[in-house]
């Protein structure tokens, strides 16, 4: 297992998508940056939805860098899984790995490595944004106050807003487990193209354009509901979400779906 995690760790389209997704959390901190330059943190005016939990790039707050961020995830997650199946390909070492493996078990730990990348680039990524804030706006305890701001902004529409209310940290940290989960779900579908299709431009794209069609469907039926993960991911977003149970729930079927078809291609090429 080690070997294929050094395979990602040497290619240099790993760096380049890990560069990418830094991007966004740093223009994130940056602003936040700026904005406390310009804050007066006088307790009797100051405005308390300035903080950590609200800030940070997962959490919605006229920044728009967590949209983007979230808009291209599928890409920047499949960048580093589809350049290192078909370098693979292309060097011979699939065929090597699977004489020393056999296909079930190469097929099962290089799906395994392409879900752990998928996983902890965005994960690290994002508690790094997350953690940085705290040395940049206070830790009030939200339970203290009735309204977040004078100017009367509720929580009613975050994600699991009475489990945030009382315990934002954790439930930030809930939020971005979440979005490194559908991240490795992403990595996984691209690993799954790469292994039908031999196009390595159409692979990476595809999971960027499926989230994307989804989106304009639900704008064009007009759909109350946020039906990608670019959107129900967002903490503060104002559309309805689907229920928990099936944002939790989903990303362990379809993995378990993309598996099988990866193993079942892969048995075949054996």
């Amino acid at each position: 297992m080690k070997s294929y995690f050094f395979a990602y760790m040497k290619n240099p389209y790993f760096y380049l998508s890990l560069i990418l997704m830094i991007v966004f959390p740093f223009l994130n901190i940056l602003h936040n940056l700026q904005t406390a330059l310009h804050t007066s943190f006088d307790i009797r005016s100051f405005d308390f939805y300035l903080s950590p939990y609200t800030m940070w790039i997962g959490n919605e707050n006229g920044d728009g860098y967590g949209t983007f961020l979230y808009i291209l995830l599928p890409i920047l997650v499949a960048i580093p899984t589809v350049s290192v199946y078909f370098d693979y390909q292309k060097s011979g070492f699939h065929y090597f790995s699977r004489y020393k493996l056999s296909n079930q078990g190469y097929a099962l730990l290089f799906f395994r490595a392409s879900l752990l990348i998928g996983f902890f680039m965005p994960f690290v990524i994002l508690m790094i944004d997350f953690l940085s804030l705290f040395l940049i706006w206070p830790d009030f305890k939200l339970q203290d106050y009735f309204a977040l701001d004078n100017a009367g902004r509720g929580i009613y529409t975050f994600m699991f807003p009475s489990f945030f209310y009382y315990h934002p940290f954790l439930a930030t940290c809930i939020n971005i487990f979440l979005v490194s989960l559908y991240a490795s779900l992403f990595a996984a579908l691209a690993t799954l193209f790469s292994a039908y299709i031999s196009n390595r431009f159409i692979c990476l794209m595809l999971p960027f354009l499926i989230q994307t069609m989804v989106g304009f469907l639900s704008a064009i039926l007009d759909l109350s509901v946020a039906w990608t993960p670019a959107q129900f991911l967002n903490m503060s977003i104002s559309t309805s979400r689907p229920s928990s149970l099936l944002i939790f729930g989903l990303p362990f079927l379809l993995l378990a779906i993309f598996y099988l078809l990866y193993r079942k291609r892969a048995l075949r090429d054996g």
